[in-house]
């Protein structure tokens, strides 16, 4: 499934006060980074980025939901204490 998305940044990375900024900008989206076709879009590194992204988010997200409940557990046990 394809899905349209946008990418935003400052316009002040263009200024030349930000050159590092820049540089990176420039060296993600460069266009050997960019797919050649909509075949090729799943082999885009950008597309990598985000598909690891989100699989790191979903584990940051299990292990937050076990720490939350843990501390309401020890939390309620100690008001009823």
């Amino acid at each position: 499934m394809l899905r349209l998305l946008y990418i935003e940044f400052e316009e002040q990375i263009l200024n030349g006060e930000n050159f590092a900024e820049f540089g990176l900008f420039y060296r993600l989206f460069y266009r050997s980074r960019l797919p050649e076709d909509m075949d090729d879009a799943d082999k885009c590194l950008l597309e990598y980025y985000h598909q690891e992204a989100l699989q790191q988010g979903a584990r940051v997200r299990d292990r937050l939901r076990d720490g939350v409940e843990k501390a309401l557990i020890q939390l309620g046990t100690g008001f009823i204490h």
